[in-house]
């Protein structure tokens, strides 16, 4: 089960894309020359896998060692 901010995110770009879909229609309606572009950049969203890795603390990042801090400091 994902986790709520991973849903509160699945969801608001959901409502974005039902947005954007709704701008779309009105956009083709009036023939606007983006119809094509925004369309490209729909699908290309659909068809491209989110990337699911867990989400990882800055405090689960490896930080730099000592022997190469202390040189740095001293610049």
């Amino acid at each position: 089960m994902p986790s709520k901010s991973t849903q509160a995110l699945e969801e608001a770009i959901a409502a974005l894309s039902d947005k954007l879909s709704d701008r779309l229609t009105s956009m083709e309606q009036r023939h606007d020359p983006l119809v094509a572009a925004i369309s490209d950049i729909q699908l290309h969203l659909a068809t491209t896998p989110t990337y699911a890795a867990p989400f990882q603390p800055p405090s689960a990042i490896p930080s730099l060692p000592t022997s190469l801090v202390t040189p740095l400091a001293a610049l």
